[in-house]
């Protein structure tokens, strides 16, 4: 994953948004020029009104691209796919994020693993709160990351969808009773 700063140099946005109904729940994603803008476990409308609302200037088409159908193909055959992610957010939020895409596929980390590797090591609940904002669902893998204790900590687009993701990609990943 390459992880590049959104800053629209034009007047005009054009964006494509399309949704995929997908095994481990629905993905909407926005591409924007070679990239990736979002990709969110929220249907199109939701995405579309979040975009009209945080973007000036914004044209949204609905149509899927062919980098999304990509995207879409890796996800099912459960391989990483090279894409370049646009993200808005802090440094310190792109410095959590930048560590997130380093977690292998069918692993999980924990909290403070990733402030510790960010140099972060008192950080722990500032880096929950950056993974909380994470725009890219599953591309910038925020559900691979648990308490410390094994539970699941809480999950933007919701528990249950983060241990499908999680046994999407690990199916002998054996949970705690207490972990959802």
């Amino acid at each position: 994953m390459e992880l590049l700063t959104f800053k629209p140099q034009k007047e005009k946005i054009l964006l494509f948004i399309s949704e995929f109904r997908l095994s481990i729940g629905n993905l909407c994603l926005v591409q924007y020029e070679d990239g990736i803008l979002i990709s969110s476990m929220y249907n199109l409308k939701t995405v579309s009104e979040i975009l009209k609302t945080t973007i000036d200037n914004v044209e949204i088409v609905e149509q899927a691209t062919e980098l999304m159908v990509d995207i879409i193909k890796s996800i099912g055959q459960q391989r990483q796919i090279k894409v370049k992610l646009f993200i808005r957010g802090t440094n310190f939020q792109i410095k959590v994020w930048k560590e997130l895409v380093k977690i292998p596929f069918g692993k999980t980390t924990n909290y403070l693993k990733i402030a510790q590797a960010i140099n972060s090591p008192s950080g722990s609940r500032a880096v929950g709160a950056a993974i909380g904002s994470n725009d890219h669902a599953y591309l910038i893998p925020c559900h691979r990351v648990l308490y410390s204790s094994g539970k699941s900590g809480h999950f933007k687009w919701g528990d249950q969808i983060k241990k499908q993701l999680l046994q999407f990609e690990n199916p002998d990943l054996k949970f705690q009773n207490s972990l959802f």
